[in-house]
């Protein structure tokens, strides 16, 4: 009644118009295109007014057809008119506009935006591959209404991701790939509301720079051939980032292993930088590893040390030496020739080394000799004095030995006589007073420690050969544990290295093969309790009484040694003698052209 009221006013202070129009209600300040306007308009008539009504959206220059309906008033009549329309155009201070019967009439102002607002924030600005750039925060319309539809989250033109926006509330991610390369890149959050024909209507924009840095993502090692004999060994190694580039002045770990896990060279070094390596003639034959790390990073390179069979010699004045300088052990005959202006002589040597083994041939010359090979070629010249007729470890002066020998023959003589004559004379007076028969004591023949021992009962201590034991170690490190273990037994060990050395004594005891074996056991747990290998013979023979007999027989248990595969080995008179059987294999093998059987535990 009062917009009627209000119209009739109207009309009496403005007679002419024919017709008289107002837009009822309250308009929103801000509308997004697309949103629905509802409009109620009063149309009232003076006189009778025919035509069309048009309602139209004007914003700026621009005017869009809201409504149209033809009209038929008569003089007085009032009429209603309500609907409701999207808005397709977007601007600043836009208004509707009605006609009808040639009177216009307007409403109130309002905006219409084509924005959609993000209101977003990052975990942060700077990450490394593999990580997550977390997003959240609130989108909505210019009006205020919560945006509901899709977005798309982009990294410059490297990755994309869309997700489902609900009730105007985001929280989403960005998975940032391992390859990704380093560098600032745009990160874009588009939010677009399109019509149902696929045209846009509403859109809004999130841009953010973010850096991305390098990271350490691999190790590149490259090199020389994967065999290797002797000589100089070169690694480069590089610590490589996401895209493959080289990354400077980071260090690496190096860790170079040898074929049995030892660890031979540990070291620092910076990414792009050589690793060099000197492998010697002898250096252990296998498969090597050079590991490299950084952080979590790894990376191994496995190379092969071929066979190498190679043979030093020098020369002193009575003998030539010979070592085995390859990683092989050197088995075979060698020939040399030594000649000079007025003699020539050819010299065949067979040897049997293991490797690092050394071998001394005495030689009978004297004077100077240029000394050649089999092929001819000259090995170098020699100043020989010829004194040296003692083959073994080391020479010996032959008027040394001469002398030396003869007091231990005239020693030998007065213990003898000593034994034999004098004390056994005075012991069958006394024992035939008592009828005590001969022999029936114990003979005591020397010392506990050395090479004989005193508590030997056999009729066996007279005759001209002797039974005699032989322990013969070698280890890994030096034998300080395998010294305590026999001090602890009554036994004193003769070192020939600081890693190796024997026991060479006639047996103080029956079953003393037993004992023997348990000093042996006793000494290989030490040994390998310690993470350890070691190396052990057993053996006896029957020998004369005389260095040259004993040196030989230790001299040829060190070459089984070389046999005994980091384990005890016990000749076969030896084990065959032991009072109890052990899980043992049996081989055999020629030394010094004899088969000798030996047995490994």
């Amino acid at each position: 009644m009062k917009i009627i009221a209000f119209l009739v006013a109207f009309l009496l202070f403005f007679p002419l118009a024919s017709s008289m129009m107002v837009f009822n209600g309250n308009l929103d300040t801000i509308y997004n295109v697309g949103d629905k306007i509802s409009v109620n308009l009063s149309v009232l008539s003076v006189g009778e007014s025919v035509g069309f009504l048009d309602v139209n959206l004007n914003c700026g220059e621009d005017k869009f057809l809201l409504y149209k309906n033809y009209l038929f008033l008569e003089d007085g009549e009032h009429d209603e008119v309500f609907f409701d329309s999207p808005l397709l155009l977007s601007g600043n201070d836009c208004f509707l506009s009605s006609s009808f019967s040639g009177e216009i009439s307007k409403s109130e102002t309002f905006d219409v935006s084509d924005k959609i607002l993000l209101d977003l924030s990052l975990s942060d600005k700077g990450f490394s591959p593999g990580e997550v750039i977390s997003i959240n925060g609130t989108i909505r319309k210019a009006s205020g209404e919560a945006y509901e539809g899709a977005i798309l989250v982009s990294l410059s033109n490297l990755t994309e991701k869309s997700y489902e926006v609900v009730g105007g509330v985001f929280e989403g991610s960005l998975f940032l790939e391992n390859d990704l390369p380093s560098g600032v890149y745009p990160l874009r959050i588009e939010a677009v509301e399109r019509d149902i024909s696929g045209d846009i209507l509403n859109k809004g924009l999130f841009e953010e720079e973010i850096s991305l840095y390098r990271k350490p993502t691999s190790i590149k090692m490259s090199g020389n051939s994967s065999l290797v004999r002797k000589g100089q060994y070169n690694y480069s190694v590089y610590l490589l980032d996401q895209s493959g580039e080289s990354m400077e002045n980071l260090s690496i770990i190096l860790k170079l292993f040898d074929p049995e896990g030892n660890l031979i060279v540990e070291k620092s070094i910076l990414s792009g930088e050589n690793f060099s390596f000197e492998f010697l003639s002898n250096t252990l034959k296998g498969g090597w590893k050079l590991n490299s790390y950084y952080g979590s990073l790894f990376n191994s390179k496995v190379f092969y040390v071929g066979s190498n069979r190679e043979l030093g010699l020098r020369f002193t004045n009575h003998s030539i030496i010979f070592s085995n300088i390859g990683n092989v052990p050197y088995e075979g005959n060698y020939l040399l020739n030594f000649s000079n202006s007025s003699s020539s002589k050819i010299i065949f040597v067979n040897l049997s080394l293991s490797v690092g083994e050394d071998y001394e041939y005495a030689l009978d010359l004297e004077g100077e000799y240029n000394v050649t090979s089999e092929g001819g070629a000259l090995l170098g010249s020699a100043s020989l004095t010829g004194f040296s007729i003692f083959q073994g470890e080391r020479g010996f002066d032959k008027r040394f030995y001469l002398i030396l020998g003869g007091v231990l023959f005239l020693l030998l003589a007065l213990f003898l006589y000593f034994i034999f004559f004098y004390k056994d004379f005075s012991r069958s007076r006394a024992n035939k007073k008592k009828g005590v028969p001969l022999y029936e004591k114990e003979i005591a023949i020397g010392g506990e420690r050395g090479l004989l021992s005193k508590n030997d009962t056999s009729l066996e201590s007279v005759e001209k050969k002797r039974i005699y034991y032989c322990l013969f170690v070698k280890a890994e490190s030096n034998l300080q544990a395998a010294e305590e273990i026999l001090k602890q037994g009554g036994f004193e060990l003769t070192r020939v290295r600081s890693n190796m050395g024997y026991l060479l004594l006639k047996p103080n005891k029956t079953n003393f093969e037993e004992t023997l074996f348990d000093l042996a056991s006793k000494i290989k747990n030490s040994f390998s309790k310690k993470g350890e290998k070691s190396s052990i013979v057993l053996s006896m023979a029957k020998l004369k009484e005389d260095v040259k007999d004993m040196k030989s027989f230790a001299l040829f248990n060190r070459r089984l040694l070389d046999l005994s595969r980091s384990r005890i080995l016990m000749s076969q008179k030896f084990y065959d003698r032991l009072g109890f059987r052990l899980p043992v294999s049996r081989h055999s093998t020629k030394l010094s052209n004899k088969t000798i059987f030996y047995y490994l535990l």
